[in-house]
């Protein structure tokens, strides 16, 4: 079952997974993109069939995001084994991971193992040099509301640094191990990227309560606060000012320094104190609505980073 085409992905089809999954019936959970089923090849591999929703790019488009998501991955994520483009039909086939995504391994109550600071800062490092298309490696069975860039909103053009933005949404969550936003009873929500915004532009700013508790303190303070800087330029209104994912690479591995960035204008109508609630879930749409701004965009590479000497 299967042909390999793209480098090392297998290329399957549509009627061999339909049998895999017994016609989708074993469904694990949806996402931005489309529902994920559970399947088992003839070889007895487990597998998770992600079927693609509203998928208009045609074929040689398909297969070249897919080629390059196979030659992005990560040793932390879910491995892409191949594809099934037929028509139509789109679907991603990964391994099955029994210990769930990152997104599981990260706020799952059930789980016992809690991801320690090197395996986080690894994890983070190395979908940055992944590069572009990380939110389908990831694979985390959920929407992409909250992650995506303004830009996506307003309707205009998208360039790679709506990735970053989503990426600098990620790490957030990362760090903590709680979800960006946090629903009460009463239906208000927290937004934990306010809280980091805050802390990292006060001089006695506390790093390690941005830390996700069960870690009890337990990481390297220097790339605590350097990944959360980087995950604050992330996040910039303006697409131009955020660093690209080559910067972010050089910067987490210790090559330039990041200089301090900027509360995003997004941020700053919400009160920037930990536990407090900074919008309602029926307001949190209009209060995150961009205002008059004039753009620095055209200094961002000068002040996202300082160069320094490479660390030998």
């Amino acid at each position: 079952m299967g042909k390999a085409v793209e480098g090392s992905l297998m290329a399957f089809g549509y009627r061999d997974l339909q049998g895999a999954t017994k016609n989708f019936s074993e469904k694990l959970g949806g996402g931005g993109f489309g529902s994920v089923f559970k399947g088992v090849l003839p070889d007895s591999s487990v597998i998770a069939v992600k079927k693609l929703d509203s998928i208009s790019q045609g074929e040689k488009q398909f297969r070249s995001e897919v080629s390059t998501i196979g030659t992005i991955q990560h040793v932390n994520l879910v491995r892409l084994r191949g594809f099934c483009s037929e028509g139509n039909k789109k679907l991603l086939v990964y391994d099955y991971m029994p210990n769930g995504s990152l997104d599981s391994l990260l706020f799952s109550e059930k789980n016992s193992k809690v991801l320690d600071w090197k395996t986080r800062y690894s994890i983070a490092l190395g979908i940055a040099r992944g590069g572009r298309d990380f939110s389908r490696v990831l694979t985390t069975m959920r929407g992409t509301r909250g992650y995506l860039a303004p830009e996506w909103i307003s309707g205009v053009a998208i360039t790679a640094k709506a990735d970053v933005y989503s990426y600098g949404m990620m790490i957030f969550e990362v760090v903590s191990g709680r979800r960006n936003s946090e629903q009460s009873e009463d239906g208000k929500v927290k937004f934990f990227p306010s809280y980091v915004a805050s802390q990292i532009n006060q001089e006695d700013g506390d790093f390690l309560s941005l830390l996700d508790h069960r870690l009890e303190g337990v990481a390297d303070l220097e790339e605590l606060t350097r990944i959360c800087k980087v995950a604050c330029w992330c996040i910039q209104d303006e697409e131009t000012q955020r660093p690209s994912m080559g910067q972010i690479v050089q910067i987490l591995e210790g090559v330039v320094n990041v200089n301090q960035p900027p509360i995003p204008r997004s941020l700053r109508v919400f009160d920037c104190q930990e536990n407090i609630v900074f919008f309602t879930e029926s307001s949190s749409s209009q209060s995150s609505q961009p205002q008059s701004h004039t753009s620095t965009a055209s200094t961002q590479s000068k002040n996202t980073t300082s160069n320094t000497s490479p660390r030998s």
